[in-house]
């Protein structure tokens, strides 16, 4: 991620209203999917858009510095709200 996407994800993501875990999880997916979206030229149709999603939470995850439980578990819930949607 570059410093100006991490900022965007990053204030995406501050001005969320605290919530469940689920809400919390889908709100990234979106955020992250919209990132990929961008990336992509704007296509909303490309079959690598759920892949591409996944991989940038995974790297916002890894910047959060969490214990390696906490990635994996956060890894679980972003799979079950991005990929597992499509």
């Amino acid at each position: 991620l570059s410093s100006r996407d991490q900022q965007w994800l990053d204030s995406e993501l501050s001005g969320m209203t605290p919530g469940t875990n689920e809400e919390r999880y889908a709100a990234l997916a979106q955020a992250t999917m919209r990132l990929a979206q961008n990336w992509l030229g704007g296509e909303e149709e490309n079959e690598a858009l759920p892949a591409i999603s996944y991989c940038t939470a995974l790297h916002l995850v890894d910047k959060q510095k969490l214990t390696e439980y906490e990635q994996v578990t956060a890894g679980t819930h972003l799979k079950s709200a991005i990929l597992d949607q499509f």
